[in-house]
């Protein structure tokens, strides 16, 4: 995950920014029915650390979502890949508890019994993410 702020955002220099840098900013927040479980989990980590910024809605189109941001509106925490879209008026800045927002997910399966279909996925996912530090990649 990464901080969207609007590129006036007062930490929008900064290379890094903590949940506690943010915290005066409305965060846009997804519906816990999306995702109960990582719902979940944020909001233990949010009272860890002591984070309790208002919370509003987070509109379904990122696109809407960014445009609020650039307004100054609010903030989000937004997964890595929204990086790759470009707007005018909003920077994406790493957080300092990102790596605590993180989840693992796991695969399992038998490779003895597995189709090919299953195989196929399990190689791609070995080749897209054991780059990325996949801690049992086998």
């Amino acid at each position: 995950m990464v901080a969207c702020i609007a590129s006036s955002h007062r930490a929008a220099k900064r290379r890094r920014v903590s949940l506690l840098d943010l915290q005066s900013d409305n965060l846009f927040w997804f519906d816990r029915k999306l995702n109960p479980a990582y719902y979940d989990y944020c909001l233990k980590l949010f009272n860890r650390v002591g984070y309790s910024a208002r919370r509003i809605p987070e509109p379904a189109d990122h696109h809407i979502l960014l445009g609020l941001i650039a307004e100054g509106q609010g903030i989000a925490l937004v997964p890595k890949s929204l990086h790759s879209v470009t707007r005018k008026g909003v920077v994406f800045k790493q957080i300092v508890e990102g790596d605590q927002l993180s989840i693992r997910l796991s695969v399992a399966y038998q490779p003895a019994a597995a189709s090919p279909m299953v195989l196929t996925l399990v190689a791609m996912l070995k080749e897209r993410f054991s780059a990325q530090g996949a801690s049992a990649v086998a």
